[in-house]
């Protein structure tokens, strides 16, 4: 039996449209701030999109993206350095894997603790009619890459929804849908090495897996099963070599999607959106115990809710983001649980705009909460905003606009340096899209 957390139901849709920082709506957006200006790194004549940023650990700046400056998509790379003027700067960026007749796609990319770069990628073999997880790594800071290998079925089947995850030892994982199946692979010497590729499950059609480690390098990896409707979990206690059976953690009657894990400490958390009180909500359940219940999150909103993302502090404290169009319009939800996930407080609306805000995401570092979005002003312009609270959620700025752009600001990505510095990462205009870079003074 499912067991669901008593929300106050006295929460209204007046409360759901203009419950901002302290219980006040915005009158408007906020432009500028303490923001180094905006900067074109890939500035090529191709479309660019699909960013990723990663740090390493004297806080150099590294960025992978897909590229069609060619004519057809390649993984471009690039990494910061310091120029004369004391600002951050980036290298020429250059295609890591060219083969002619050939793309690369939807890359991933972590940085270990010895500063090591690794990156993966989707790799289309035309003469085959398939698509291969390769990878590939950096000793020297991105300078050079070692040449790619293939760690799935070199064969005529297409790899989908591929992930790859670290634990805190530098030892990878990664994980792969190919011919309905969920696969694995290990590294646990930099990625010199990998294990053979195994089956997690093989009945089902498994999508969207994603994995993350504990602080004792336990591996969980959950997924959604679309045939089955519902949303599956299995743990790693030997460095992603092995996983346990599978086992569904949504057990409902509804639809069950777009599985998300994190993890504080040794408690881990997943995430998902869940159809079986008649409409979209938010559920979250403690999957590092058995048999602890699954809460509803959004159980207070009417509307349809999606795209969970959470952050934890220093003492625990769950910071839950999504959105929600309750109001009639999407906007940006948060809400904190400082019991380890069994009850949700302290709801706010982080938007509360006029008009659609999508695509949270939330940091949480040094005691600060950072939540940015993009916020679509109009068919032909799309911001980036951020809010941010200093007092464990209690209240949130007034967003702020990062892009300050006329045209269309999407695909973001927000990170913090070691410096405890906020970057941002996005894709900018039309047509010729450029990926671009901002920083936090």
């Amino acid at each position: 039996m499912m067991a669901y957390i008593l929300l106050f139901f006295a929460i209204s849709a007046a409360f759901i449209s203009g419950c901002g920082s302290g219980g006040r709506g915005y009158s408007s957006l906020q432009t500028g701030g303490p923001f180094t200006p905006s900067m074109n790194i890939s500035n090529n004549t191709g479309d660019s999109e699909g960013p990723l940023m990663a740090f390493d650990g004297t806080g150099l700046v590294y960025a992978t993206w897909e590229d069609k400056t060619s004519g057809q998509s390649e993984i471009y790379f690039t990494r910061s350095y310091s120029s004369n003027n004391g600002r951050i700067s980036f290298v020429q960026p250059y295609s890591i894997h060219k083969i002619n007749s050939s793309s690369e796609e939807s890359p991933r990319m972590s940085v270990d603790r010895y500063d090591r770069i690794h990156l993966s990628w989707l790799h289309n073999i035309p003469s085959l009619n398939s698509k291969e997880l390769i990878y590939s790594h950096s000793l020297d800071g991105g300078v050079s890459f070692s040449y790619p290998v293939t760690l799935s079925n070199i064969d005529t089947s297409m790899v989908t929804y591929t992930m790859m995850a670290m634990d805190r030892f530098a030892n990878l994982l990664f994980a792969w849908i190919e011919d309905k199946t969920l696969y694995t692979s290990s590294s646990i010497d930099g990625g010199q090495s990998f294990s053979k590729m195994t089956a997690v499950t093989q009945k089902g059609s498994p999508a969207r897996p994603y994995a993350t480690a504990d602080k004792n390098g336990v591996f969980y990896l959950v997924w959604e099963d679309e045939e089955m409707n519902d949303i599956y979990l299995a743990r790693s206690y030997d460095s992603g070599l092995t996983f346990s059976q599978p086992r569904n953690i949504s057990v409902n009657s509804g639809s069950s999607e777009t599985p998300w894990i994190g993890v504080h400490g040794t408690d881990a958390y997943a995430l998902w959106v869940d159809s079986t009180m008649g409409n979209r909500d938010i559920y979250i359940q403690r999957v590092s115990e058995n048999n602890k219940p699954t809460i509803n999150i959004s159980q207070a909103f009417p509307g349809v809710s999606e795209g969970p993302l959470a952050g934890f502090d220093g003492t625990g404290n769950i910071n839950v983001v999504w959105e929600d169009d309750s109001s009639g319009n999407s906007e940006v939800i948060y809400a904190k649980s400082s019991d380890k996930g069994a009850s949700f407080s302290g709801f706010h609306n982080l938007s509360n705009t006029g008009t659609p805000s999508i695509k949270p995401q939330i940091n949480v570092s040094g005691g600060v909460i950072r939540v940015t979005w993009v916020e679509d002003v109009s068919p032909s312009n799309k911001e980036l905003y951020l809010v941010t609270s200093q007092d464990s959620g209690l209240t949130f700025t007034p967003p702020i606009n990062i892009s300050e752009t006329a045209g269309i600001s999407e695909d973001a990505v927000m990170g913090v340096a070691p410096s405890g510095k906020t970057l941002w990462l996005w894709v900018e205009g039309s047509g010729n899209r450029e990926i671009y870079y901002r920083k936090e003074e």
